[in-house]
């Protein structure tokens, strides 16, 4: 485990406990203690939209095999949808490849 983990899981642990002792205030000390929070976390970037692939390109790379990971060899169309959400921040043509008209249509019907 490199120091990121460990620093990521302290912090989960330690933002616990800090948690389970403020919901134990009163509603007054929780608002206090959440307008103070939303005052000192920075803002999130606003991110760009992706553009989406057109449907003969979604298809080509649909075709292509993703080449790292636990789903190495596999095609894109093949991999699980929650799989490829997850690795777009990795990947602006994967992004691409997901807001394309035919994947999103898949998503609708899967759900």
């Amino acid at each position: 485990m490199n120091d990121a983990d460990k620093d990521r899981i302290w912090g989960r642990e330690w933002a616990e406990y800090i948690l389970d002792d403020v919901l134990r205030g009163s509603d007054d000390y929780q608002e206090g203690f959440w307008r103070q929070i939303r005052k000192e976390l920075p803002r999130e970037k606003e991110k760009k939209p992706i553009a989406a692939m057109a449907d003969e390109q979604s298809k080509v790379f649909g075709n292509s095999t993703i080449e790292f990971g636990k789903h190495i060899g596999t095609r894109y169309d093949d991999v699980p949808l929650d799989y490829l959400e997850w690795l777009v921040d990795q990947n602006a043509v994967l992004a691409r490849y997901l807001n394309s008209r035919r994947i999103r249509e898949e998503r609708r019907e899967a759900e």
